[in-house]
């Protein structure tokens, strides 16, 4: 009887450690993925877009994302990852040749 209990205790025990093992693995798994999902999602933010020499330009309206956004002499502003520049527009060219 002593043995059948001390056989089973030493089986249970067993088993607990592996279930604890699986569940650190599969915790490991998921928290390298989400480290690698976080480090991608990180390139493509705000600043780091910035810092490959993208600007975000904003008019007194708000973003502009279009050149028929704003009007010749239109003051605008050019947020860069280190400053900002205060800029008046001379000139509109709203067509695709303009962009290469």
């Amino acid at each position: 009887m002593y043995s059948l209990a001390r056989d089973s205790r030493q089986r249970l025990d067993y088993l607990s450690q592996r279930l604890e093992g699986a569940e650190s693995g599969r915790l490991n798994r998921h928290r390298s993925r989400l480290e690698l999902l976080a480090g991608r999602l990180g390139a493509v933010g705000p600043h780091e877009t910035l810092l490959r020499g993208y600007a975000i330009a904003r008019s007194g309206k708000g973003l502009i994302v279009k050149a028929t956004d704003v009007r010749p002499g239109e003051n605008i502003e050019l947020i860069l990852s280190q400053g900002r520049l205060l800029c008046r527009v001379l000139e509109c060219e709203d067509d695709e040749e303009a962009m290469l």
